[in-house]
């Protein structure tokens, strides 16, 4: 099975794949996601084509499991869709957006 972008954030939020009450926050958390993604990695750039949710994860070469861009582009959108109320749980998402740029940034 290829997981699409749309599966990816779903399951990592919690959410039913099917229920697209959400999908317009998505859609923009992916796009400003790929935007920091091609801004910090020397490796990455935005497509040409339009990304959307439906656009596989192995179309934008993300095919390596242990490949920082699909947590990032996870944890943005859980930011986006459900913000943590407490600051230690936002410090610790800052902090790992934090890391993993740099991760990308050496790649």
């Amino acid at each position: 099975m290829v997981q699409t972008f749309n599966d990816l954030i779903k399951n990592y939020c919690g959410l039913d794949p099917t229920d697209d009450s959400y999908d317009a926050i998505f859609s923009s958390s992916l796009a400003s996601s790929l935007l920091k993604i091609s801004q910090t990695s020397s490796t990455f750039t935005v497509p040409d084509e339009k990304v959307t949710l439906e656009s596989t994860l192995d179309s934008l070469g993300f095919t390596d499991p242990f490949s920082p861009y699909p947590e990032f582009i996870c944890i943005n959108a859980q930011l986006a869709f459900d913000p943590p109320t407490s600051a230690q749980v936002m410090n610790a998402y800052k902090d790992e957006l934090a890391e993993l740029s740099f991760r990308m940034s050496v790649m």
